[in-house]
């Protein structure tokens, strides 16, 4: 994924988190957090890989 993608991506989860709270649906939270946790070690993995800090 590019940057913006992943901020993209970011972007979507966390609007689609706050709903999914918001309705207290704990299987979504879930399934959303797994999605999350996902996208974030593909952006730390490509932050190591650029030489970047994190």
């Amino acid at each position: 994924m590019t940057t913006p993608e992943l901020r993209n991506r970011l972007i979507d989860l966390r609007s689609r988190i706050r709903r999914a709270r918001f309705d207290a649906d704990t299987d979504t939270l879930d399934v959303l957090t797994a999605e999350l946790d996902r996208v974030l070690d593909i952006y730390n993995q490509q932050r190591k890989a650029n030489g970047t800090r994190t």
